[in-house]
Protein backbone atom coordinates (compact mmCIF):
# COMPACT_ATOMS: atom_id res chain seq x y z
CA UNK A 1 0.00 0.00 0.00
CA UNK A 2 2.92 2.34 0.88
CA UNK A 3 5.11 1.88 -1.84
CA UNK A 4 1.88 2.14 -4.56
CA UNK A 5 1.46 5.63 -3.05
CA UNK A 6 5.09 6.86 -3.29
CA UNK A 7 5.03 5.60 -6.72
CA UNK A 8 2.06 7.87 -7.72
CA UNK A 9 3.17 10.41 -5.28
CA UNK A 10 3.88 12.95 -7.68
CA UNK A 11 0.21 12.41 -9.40
CA UNK A 12 -0.98 13.11 -5.97
CA UNK A 13 1.64 16.32 -5.14
CA UNK A 14 0.57 17.48 -8.89
CA UNK A 15 -3.58 16.84 -8.37
CA UNK A 16 -3.37 18.84 -4.75
CA UNK A 17 -1.67 21.45 -6.92
CA UNK A 18 -4.14 21.88 -9.40
CA UNK A 19 -7.03 21.58 -6.91
CA UNK A 20 -5.62 24.48 -4.31
CA UNK A 21 -4.63 26.71 -7.46
CA UNK A 22 -8.83 25.76 -8.76
CA UNK A 23 -9.95 26.72 -5.22
CA UNK A 24 -8.27 29.37 -3.97
CA UNK A 25 -8.42 31.62 -7.77
CA UNK A 26 -12.19 30.94 -7.28
CA UNK A 27 -11.95 32.50 -3.85
CA UNK A 28 -10.08 35.22 -4.53
CA UNK A 29 -12.12 36.27 -8.11
CA UNK A 30 -15.33 35.69 -6.20
CA UNK A 31 -14.06 38.05 -2.94
CA UNK A 32 -13.18 41.02 -6.23
CA UNK A 33 -16.31 40.60 -8.48
CA UNK A 34 -18.23 43.61 -6.99
CA UNK A 35 -14.87 45.68 -7.74
CA UNK A 36 -14.68 44.02 -11.02
CA UNK A 37 -17.96 44.98 -11.88
CA UNK A 38 -17.01 48.80 -11.79
CA UNK A 39 -14.37 48.08 -13.96
CA UNK A 40 -14.73 49.74 -17.68
CA UNK A 41 -13.75 46.53 -19.62
CA UNK A 42 -12.80 46.04 -23.10
CA UNK A 43 -15.69 45.03 -26.05
CA UNK A 44 -13.87 41.82 -26.35
CA UNK A 45 -13.74 40.82 -22.56
CA UNK A 46 -15.85 37.27 -22.47
CA UNK A 47 -18.21 36.38 -20.13
CA UNK A 48 -17.05 35.56 -17.06
CA UNK A 49 -17.97 32.13 -16.96
CA UNK A 50 -15.40 31.56 -19.57
CA UNK A 51 -12.45 32.13 -18.04
CA UNK A 52 -13.20 29.45 -15.47
CA UNK A 53 -14.12 26.76 -17.73
CA UNK A 54 -11.22 27.64 -19.77
CA UNK A 55 -8.54 27.57 -16.65
CA UNK A 56 -10.39 24.40 -15.56
CA UNK A 57 -8.91 22.60 -18.53
CA UNK A 58 -5.58 24.10 -18.73
CA UNK A 59 -4.85 23.32 -14.95
CA UNK A 60 -5.88 19.77 -16.62
CA UNK A 61 -3.66 19.74 -19.44
CA UNK A 62 -1.00 21.67 -17.28
CA UNK A 63 -1.33 18.79 -14.64
CA UNK A 64 -0.52 16.14 -17.78
CA UNK A 65 2.46 17.91 -18.70
CA UNK A 66 4.07 18.06 -15.37
CA UNK A 67 3.67 14.54 -14.38
CA UNK A 68 4.63 13.43 -17.96
CA UNK A 69 7.91 15.73 -16.87
CA UNK A 70 8.02 14.01 -13.37
CA UNK A 71 7.93 10.56 -14.45
CA UNK A 72 9.29 10.73 -18.49
CA UNK A 73 11.83 12.99 -18.25
CA UNK A 74 14.18 12.94 -14.85
CA UNK A 75 17.12 12.15 -16.83
CA UNK A 76 17.15 15.00 -18.77
CA UNK A 77 19.80 18.52 -18.36
CA UNK A 78 16.63 20.65 -18.03
CA UNK A 79 14.83 18.79 -16.32
CA UNK A 80 15.36 20.72 -12.58
CA UNK A 81 15.05 24.26 -14.99
CA UNK A 82 11.35 22.83 -16.33
CA UNK A 83 10.33 21.86 -12.78
CA UNK A 84 11.09 25.03 -11.49
CA UNK A 85 9.37 26.71 -14.05
CA UNK A 86 6.18 24.53 -13.33
CA UNK A 87 6.99 25.60 -9.74
CA UNK A 88 6.72 29.42 -10.75
CA UNK A 89 3.45 29.15 -12.46
CA UNK A 90 1.57 27.71 -9.54
CA UNK A 91 2.87 30.68 -7.41
CA UNK A 92 2.03 33.49 -10.44
CA UNK A 93 -1.08 31.95 -11.27
CA UNK A 94 -2.72 32.76 -7.60
CA UNK A 95 -0.84 36.07 -7.34
CA UNK A 96 -2.40 37.51 -10.71
CA UNK A 97 -6.26 36.81 -8.60
CA UNK A 98 -5.05 38.50 -5.62
CA UNK A 99 -3.21 41.48 -7.01
CA UNK A 100 -6.16 42.00 -9.13
CA UNK A 101 -9.12 41.30 -7.36
CA UNK A 102 -8.42 41.67 -4.03
CA UNK A 103 -5.36 44.66 -4.03
CA UNK A 104 -7.13 46.20 -7.10
CA UNK A 105 -3.98 46.96 -8.74
CA UNK A 106 -4.09 46.33 -12.55
CA UNK A 107 -0.47 47.19 -12.87
CA UNK A 108 1.48 44.58 -10.85
CA UNK A 109 -1.11 42.12 -12.18
CA UNK A 110 -0.23 43.16 -15.47
CA UNK A 111 3.19 42.69 -14.51
CA UNK A 112 2.54 39.34 -12.87
CA UNK A 113 0.68 38.20 -16.35
CA UNK A 114 4.04 39.40 -18.23
CA UNK A 115 6.46 37.26 -16.32
CA UNK A 116 3.25 34.41 -16.56
CA UNK A 117 3.54 34.41 -20.63
CA UNK A 118 7.45 34.38 -20.20
CA UNK A 119 7.24 31.28 -18.18
CA UNK A 120 4.70 29.42 -20.23
CA UNK A 121 7.40 30.13 -23.18
CA UNK A 122 10.10 28.81 -21.49
CA UNK A 123 8.46 25.77 -20.59
CA UNK A 124 7.58 25.37 -24.40
CA UNK A 125 10.79 26.17 -25.79
CA UNK A 126 12.66 23.70 -23.10
CA UNK A 127 10.36 21.08 -23.83
CA UNK A 128 10.16 21.53 -27.43
CA UNK A 129 12.73 19.38 -28.69
CA UNK A 130 13.10 16.67 -26.05
CA UNK A 131 9.44 16.41 -24.78
CA UNK A 132 7.25 18.02 -27.41
CA UNK A 133 3.78 16.35 -25.54
CA UNK A 134 4.79 18.69 -22.58
CA UNK A 135 5.16 21.97 -25.14
CA UNK A 136 2.16 21.10 -27.07
CA UNK A 137 0.28 20.40 -23.67
CA UNK A 138 1.64 23.70 -21.94
CA UNK A 139 0.82 25.84 -25.88
CA UNK A 140 -3.00 26.18 -24.78
CA UNK A 141 -2.12 27.96 -21.17
CA UNK A 142 0.59 30.35 -23.29
CA UNK A 143 -2.30 31.17 -26.13
CA UNK A 144 -4.60 32.01 -23.68
CA UNK A 145 -2.56 34.00 -20.95
CA UNK A 146 -1.13 36.34 -24.01
CA UNK A 147 -5.34 36.87 -24.72
CA UNK A 148 -5.66 37.49 -21.38
CA UNK A 149 -2.56 39.32 -20.88
CA UNK A 150 -3.92 41.86 -23.64
CA UNK A 151 -7.05 42.34 -21.83
CA UNK A 152 -5.36 43.67 -18.51
CA UNK A 153 -3.22 45.88 -21.09
CA UNK A 154 -6.82 46.79 -22.11
CA UNK A 155 -8.35 47.33 -18.76
CA UNK A 156 -5.36 49.12 -17.21
CA UNK A 157 -5.97 51.59 -20.22
CA UNK A 158 -9.38 51.83 -19.83
CA UNK A 159 -9.08 52.66 -15.93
Amino acid sequence: MISRIMKNLDVLVVSFCVITLSVVGKILTEMGMGWYATLNLPSIMPPSWVFGAVWTVLYLLAACAAIILMRAYKHVGYYQTVLGFFLLLVILNPLWSYLFFIEHSIAAALLDIIIMEFTLITIIFYAWEDAKTIALLMLPAALWVAFALYLNYQILLLN
